[in-house]
């Protein structure tokens, strides 16, 4: 048992976590003087993501897609004239799919809508509606387009409209009064705001937040739903990325991921081999786009376009005797501060990561 009463020392010094959220983000710190967006979010044109359009000079072959029944309920085989290679697939709007010549879909619905388009060279598309789920065996349906190529009607003329919304993030100090008059609790509430911010703000980013990396069914999966070892999670990702949108986007990971992902330091930032940065988040779990926790062993991590983040000025609410409860002799100081993530046009995308896999290798 101490004969004295504990000396009041400097806590030790601690260096910031880093490669998170804010490392890849674009940081804007307003004013402090009330700001719009603090109370209805914001809103923003981008064209990254413009597929823009191909022309062909004199006339070429008709492209005809041809959807052909199969036994196996609401199957659809699909083969392609002329066949040049693999050509992509999405069922009512939803994300495209790399599918071979003569592979198969599936119809989900009663009535729905089949986009087949060329992955590379003209870039021909044909459109295909009110396909049935359930016809009859041996059942065709074709549809044609000229030489010349699509412009992605997703993006018309090259603009797509972002939002985000604000919430806010506090953490705060608190201690007995007697014996502490000593202290200023204001830095020490400050300096608890700092070092919290950053994992709450992933937290909100991860799961809850508008934008959000789990965002349901607006999430693609390019690489389905099938655990990838990371190395190929992340080519999965970069392939999207490098087809979908026009500027460098960001991979978002749990720390857990960090000594297994292919990245490297560039200054403040850790890379891809192809220069997209990677947010290891302290508040990312790696749910899955539902939200939902991974399967043990797995995790999902996430691309999207460009990240900003904008934040106000600290604020303290409460100075003073305003911060002393009387019932208990507690002060509480408390610091808080507005956030907003948003993200540039392209649609968020996951791939899953399996660890168990990478701990075997």
């Amino acid at each position: 048992m101490a004969a004295l009463p504990r000396e009041l020392v400097t806590a030790p010094t601690v260096e910031s976590a880093r490669y998170g959220l804010f490392s890849v983000a674009t940081i804007i710190t307003d004013s402090g003087n009330g700001e719009r967006w603090e109370q209805g979010g914001v809103e923003f044109s981008s064209v990254q993501c413009a597929q823009g359009t191909v022309w062909a000079y004199g006339c070429g072959p008709a492209y005809v897609v041809t959807l052909t029944k199969t036994a196996t309920a609401n199957q659809w085989a699909v083969t392609y004239t002329p066949s040049a290679g693999t050509y992509e697939v999405r069922i009512n709007g939803g994300g495209w799919a790399v599918i071979a010549n003569a592979a198969t879909i599936l119809t989900p619905n009663a009535s729905n809508t089949v986009e087949v388009r060329e992955q590379a060279g003209l870039g021909r598309r044909v459109s295909l509606t009110a396909v049935p789920n359930a016809p009859a065996n041996g059942t065709t349906i074709s549809g044609s387009s000229v030489t010349q190529a699509y412009n992605d009607p997703k993006t018309g003329d090259g603009k797509s409209w972002q939002q985000a919304d604000p919430f806010g993030v506090l953490a705060g100090v608190s201690c007995k009064s007697v014996g502490t008059l000593d202290v200023d609790d204001e830095p020490r509430a400050r300096a608890a705001l700092a070092a919290a911010e950053q994992r709450l703000v992933e937290q909100v980013f991860e799961r809850s937040g508008t934008p959000r990396l789990a965002a349901g069914g607006g999430v693609v999966t390019p690489g389905g739903s099938t655990a990838l070892r990371i190395k190929r999670a992340v080519g999965v990702l970069e392939q999207y990325l490098g087809a979908e949108y026009g500027g460098v986007g960001a991979l978002h990971m749990p720390r857990l991921l960090g000594p297994y992902a292919p990245v490297s330091k560039e200054g403040a930032l850790l890379r891809t081999a192809l220069g997209t940065p990677v947010a290891f988040g302290s508040g990312y779990t790696g749910v899955s786009p539902a939200g939902a926790d991974a399967a043990t062993g797995t995790a999902w991590i996430y691309a999207t376009g460009a990240v900003q983040v904008r934040r106000s000025q600290v604020w303290v609410p409460a100075q003073g005797a305003e911060t002393l409860d009387r019932s208990t002799n507690d002060v509480l100081l408390i610091a808080e501060r507005s956030y907003m993530v948003s993200i540039d046009c392209v649609p968020v995308a996951a791939a899953l990561v399996d660890l168990n896999g990478e701990d075997a290798a």
